[in-house]
């Protein structure tokens, strides 16, 4: 892999990028280019003169289609992207996860309005749902990486096994939204650190750009060895993180074997190898995560069969009878109760989007 070559490419100003820089440098009106509305997916010609730069953004949400990729929402279940540079701060929120990384120079993320001064190998990680946006990056290359939920119910569900805070904050987080609004690492300090992160991140962005059919794994098994470092070369995370309430050992192993093993356990087994009550674990469960048992239970199988769907050919049928449903058709309604579509569109626009 040639790193030069992949920061070079990523140094490269984008056709929206260059116009922003000059939109707000007040060299030229904004007088975007075909290939602007290409990049931004407009639907049709907006006429932009005489706007201020934040309404820009706001056009172009309003009269876009959705992109595959722009969010990591209909295409790949982790996806890399640069942060552009000179675009308005507007605020926005989402239900994946999002990691924010100055590859080179420094930034300012601001989670749920705390500011969060980034540099050079230092990370942020941002919670589904919490409103966030990125400050004083314009002469920076900052890199994001977008999680979706389901992908720690299957390709990384090796991240949520070690005890590290890391592993709880994921754990906490898919099971209970706004539970810790962001999570800060500084590998900062530790040069070696930094650099196997660096390498791991100029990894995964080669990976994505020329992709081939062992691609999805490879880029799951960087990101687990990427969680890895953290959880072991940074036990705490940096001052500036809002305040993190982690959950005991013993609650976030009971969490990790529901996940695990939704598709066979019953609560009164559950409540035994944890050597609880079935009562009491029942009220536990609900206090740990909001959710009664079963519907812990099923949101977890539905979130795995998401994984199946997108990541393997196998039959609605099988992954049916290998999530402990006791039929087809039940498990049918419980997907399309659950996310609005039957398995095979799910599975269909999972396949149009890659």
């Amino acid at each position: 892999m040639d790193k030069k070559s992949i920061l070079e490419n990523l140094r490269q100003y984008s056709e929206a990028e260059l116009l922003y820089k000059a939109f707000f440098s007040h060299e030229t009106e904004f007088h975007p280019t075909e290939r602007f509305y290409q990049e931004y997916n407009l639907k049709k010609a907006v006429d932009f003169s005489g706007v201020e730069p934040k309404e820009i953004f706001h056009i172009r949400e309003n009269n876009s289609e959705a992109s595959p990729v722009a969010y990591g929402k209909e295409g790949p279940s982790i996806y890399l992207k640069k942060h552009r540079r000179y675009i308005p701060h507007l605020e926005h929120a989402h239900d994946f996860f999002e990691m924010i990384y100055p590859l080179e120079g420094n930034c300012t993320a601001v989670v749920a309005d705390h500011a969060i001064r980034l540099r050079e190998g230092q990370i942020c990680i941002i919670s589904p749902y919490i409103p966030h946006h990125i400050e004083d990056a314009n002469q920076s290359i900052v890199i994001k990486i977008y999680i979706e939920t389901r992908t720690f119910y299957g390709a990384l569900i090796n991240a949520l096994r070690d005890d590290s805070i890391l592993s709880s904050f994921f754990l906490q987080n898919i099971v209970k939204n706004h539970s810790i609004p962001c999570l800060c690492f500084d590998s900062a300090s530790n040069r070696e650190l930094k650099d196997s992160l660096e390498l791991i991140i100029l990894n995964l962005l080669e990976e994505q750009e020329q992709p081939d059919q062992r691609s999805g794994h490879i880029i799951s098994s960087l990101l687990v060895l990427y969680f890895a470092y953290l959880g072991r070369y940074c036990p705490k995370p940096m001052e500036q993180t809002p305040a993190t309430n982690i959950l005991p050992v013993e609650h976030r192993q009971l969490i990790l074997d529901i996940i695990q093993n939704c598709h066979e356990i019953s609560l009164k087994e559950l409540a035994k190898r944890h050597h609880y009550s079935p009562t009491y674990i029942s009220k536990l469960i609900r206090q740990i995560t909001g959710d009664s048992y079963s519907c812990l239970v099923q949101n977890c199988r539905i979130q795995r069969a998401k994984t199946m769907l997108s990541g393997t050919s196998m039959p609605v049928e099988v992954i049916s009878g290998t999530l402990g449903y006791a039929n087809t058709e039940s498990f049918i309604r419980a997907f399309k109760k659950n996310t609005g579509m039957t398995p095979s569109r799910y599975r269909k626009s999972k396949s149009a989007a890659l």
